[in-house]
C-alpha cells in the first residue's frame, strides 16, 4: 500500500480538478469548491513561508468554515503540524500549552466572547479571518487580516516547490480522545496518507455488477428510487471539530467518485433538521446520541426527509432496539421496506478513522447487531484474552485492532515507540465470516452488590423505549463497601411515566438511583455524553 505526503496527496486532487462542493451551515450556507479552497490555501500557506517560519506548529482556532479547511490544507503544504480546536471549547485550549504553536490562525467569524491568548507566549505570527465585535488579544510578533494576503503571486507554484522538500515522517496534525471518562489525551498523527484504505467487500461499487446486486438484494422498483435519489450525493456530516475530523473531511471525501456536496454542520447547531431538509441530503453522518436526540424532536415528523437514502452512525455502541428505532422513525419519511439503511461504523481517534464497517447487503436484523468488517486493505482485527491470546470465532475477549492510518502515539508518551496493535478497551467477539459485535466497554464493567459483574451498556438496553425514552446513560462509582452504585441518567418526553417504566425493567439488585428529566443529556463537544458532568451536577446538588 502505497502511502504519501498529505501535500502529495491534495495536489494530486487539484490536478484531477475534484468538484466536491463544501457548503459551511454556520456562515449562511457559503458554497466552496475544492480548487478554490485548495488555491486559497496556498496563498496562506506561501504567506506563512514568506514570514520565514519553517519547521513550526501552527494552531487553528475555528469551527468548520471554509477558512479552517483552507488553514488545515496550508499546513499540510508547508509541512508544519496543524493543531484543530473549536473556538466554543475553551477548555480545549490548553493543548497549545504543549504544542506551543508559532502560528495562529483564528476564524473570528466563530467568536461568541471576547478571546484572550496573550498567555501563549510562543505565536510569532497570528492571521485573522473576518471581523468580529469580540476583540483577540495576542502577543504575536506580526498581525495580518485574510484579506491583506489575498496579492501573493504564483502561489501554487511556491507551495509546489516547498512540498517537495517536506517529510513523510514529520507529524501531519493533531487529535484528541473524548474526555467523557478521563482527561482528554493529545494524539499525534504521522504525514504520511494513503488515498486506497476505506474499500469494504459488501458495500455498492460504481459498476454494472454492483448495479445489478443493488436490483437483486432491493427489487427494482427500491432500487429505482436510491439510484435516483443518489444522482447528485448530498452528505450532511455533523462532526465535532479537530484534527481527526478534519483529516476524515479533507482526505476521504475527496476519494468518493463522481461530483459530490458536503454539507459540514458543527455538532452543537439547532437547525439539524432544517438544514438536512432544506438541502435534501441523501446521506446523513452522525454520532449515535445525535441521531437519538434528533428522531426525539417535536417536529420530526413533520419534516420532510424522504431524500435520506442512508445513515452512517459511529461514536458509541448503537444497540440493536435503538437502532430499529432510528430505522423506522426515518423510514416513516422514505415509505420504504430497505432504506434509509443505516450502516454501523467503528472507529477511534487513536486509529485514525473508520475500522469496522457494515455493508449494506446485510440483512437488517445482522447490521443492527453488527459493527461490521474491516476493510480489504491496511487493516487487521482480532480478539485477544487478557493473556494476550488470539481467541476463536465467538470466544469473547477485547477488540484489537491494526490501522493503516493510526496514530503515532498520545502526545504524552512520543519518546516511546510507535503504536502498532491498538488495544479499544472493549469487549466483543467475531464471527467465523469476520464480522466484529461488541458487548461493552471493558472499564463499564459494573460490580452489585451480590458480587455480580454486568456492563453498562446491558443496562442502557433495558430501557429501550421507541415512545417513552429519549437517551440513556449510565454512570457508576465504587463505594466504601467495594461495590458500585448506579446512576441512571434519562431523557425523555414524559418524565413520570417514564420512570415507572424504568423501575419496571431495572432488576432489584442493581438498587440504581434513577435521574430522569425532559431535557436532553449534556453532551461532550464530540456528541458522546459527558458523564464526569452529569456525575458532577449530581454531587454538586446533594451538597446543596
Amino acid at each position: 500500500m502505497e502511502f504519501l505526503k498529505s501535500a502529495t496527496i491534495l495536489r494530486k486532487f487539484y490536478e484531477e480538478n475534484k468538484q466536491s462542493e463544501y457548503i459551511f451551515s454556520e456562515t449562511d450556507f457559503e458554497t466552496v469548491l475544492y480548487p478554490n479552497l485548495y488555491r486559497a490555501a496556498a496563498k496562506l500557506a506561501c504567506y506563512v513561508g514568506l514570514s520565514n517560519l519553517k519547521d513550526v506548529e501552527i494552531a487553528i482556532l475555528g469551527r468548520w468554515s471554509s477558512f479552517t479547511i483552507q488553514a488545515f490544507i496550508a499546513s499540510c503544504m508547508t509541512g508544519c503540524p496543524s493543531l484543530c480546536i473549536d473556538i466554543w471549547e475553551e477548555h480545549s485550549f490548553g493543548h497549545m500549552t504543549k504544542t506551543k504553536p508559532s502560528v495562529l490562525f483564528i476564524d473570528s467569524q466563530s467568536l461568541r466572547s471576547n478571546l484572550d491568548l496573550s498567555k501563549y507566549k510562543s505565536v510569532k505570527l497570528l492571521v485573522i479571518n473576518g471581523q468580529s465585535q469580540f476583540s483577540i488579544i495576542c502577543d504575536a510578533e506580526r498581525i495580518m487580516y485574510c484579506d491583506e494576503i489575498d496579492n501573493i503571486s504564483n502561489s501554487l507554484e511556491q507551495v509546489w516547490e516547498i512540498e517537495s522538500t517536506s517529510n513523510v515522517q514529520k507529524v501531519l496534525t493533531y487529535g484528541s480522545t473524548s474526555g467523557s471518562t478521563g482527561a482528554p489525551k493529545l494524539i499525534v498523527y504521522k504525514n504520511a496518507v494513503s488515498i486506497a484504505l476505506l474499500e469494504f467487500d459488501n458495500d455498492i461499487q460504481p459498476t454494472l455488477t454492483g448495479i445489478f446486486k443493488l436490483f437483486k438484494h432491493f427489487g427494482f422498483w427500491e432500487s429505482m428510487a436510491f439510484l435516483k435519489g443518489m444522482m447528485e450525493k448530498k452528505f450532511a456530516l455533523g462532526l465535532n471539530f479537530n484534527g481527526f475530523s478534519m483529516m476524515s473531511v479533507v482526505f476521504a471525501l475527496n476519494t468518493i467518485p463522481g461530483k459530490s456536496k458536503y454539507i459540514l454542520m458543527n455538532l452543537f447547531e439547532k437547525n439539524w433538521l432544517e438544514i438536512v431538509e432544506s438541502y435534501k441530503a441523501n446521506i446523513l453522518v452522525a454520532y449515535n446520541p445525535k441521531l437519538v436526540e434528533l428522531v426525539a424532536q417535536e417536529d420530526f415528523f413533520t419534516r420532510d426527509f424522504s431524500s435520506v437514502y442512508g445513515i452512517i452512525s459511529g461514536g458509541s455502541y448503537l444497540c440493536p432496539d435503538i437502532y430499529k428505532t432510528i430505522r423506522l422513525k426515518f423510514g416513516k419519511h422514505t415509505n420504504s421496506n430497505y432504506f434509509p439503511i443505516i450502516q454501523n461504523v467503528y472507529a477511534a481517534s487513536e486509529m485514525g478513522g473508520v475500522c469496522l464497517k457494515n455493508g449494506i447487503f446485510e440483512h437488517e436484523d445482522f447490521r443492527a447487531k453488527s459493527i461490521g468488517k474491516i476493510p480489504i486493505h491496511g487493516y487487521k482485527a482480532e480478539i485477544r484474552s487478557p493473556e494476550g491470546k488470539i481467541l476463536e470465532p465467538h470466544e469473547i475477549g477485547e477488540i484489537w485492532i491494526f490501522s493503516a492510518q493510526r496514530m503515532i502515539n498520545y502526545h504524552h508518551l512520543m519518546h516511546e515507540p510507535s503504536i502498532e496493535w491498538f488495544a479499544t478497551g472493549d469487549s466483543g467477539y467475531v464471527d467465523e465470516n469476520g464480522s466484529f459485535f461488541i458487548i461493552g466497554r471493558l472499564k463499564e464493567t459494573i460490580t452489585l452488590r451480590n458480587a455480580v459483574k454486568i456492563n453498562a451498556t446491558s443496562i442502557e438496553e433495558l430501557l429501550v423505549h421507541q415512545e417513552l425514552i429519549w437517551e440513556v446513560a449510565v454512570v457508576f462509582e465504587q463505594n466504601k463497601l467495594a461495590y458500585d452504585d448506579i446512576h441512571i441518567f434519562v431523557s425523555s418526553p414524559d418524565p413520570q411515566l417514564a420512570e415507572i417504566f424504568c423501575k419496571n425493567q431495572l432488576p432489584e439488585t442493581y438498587n440504581a438511583i434513577l435521574y430522569v428529566q425532559k431535557n436532553h443529556l449534556v453532551k461532550l463537544s464530540n456528541g458522546k455524553y459527558d458523564k464526569k458532568m452529569l456525575l458532577k451536577n449530581i454531587n454538586r446538588s446533594e451538597s446543596c
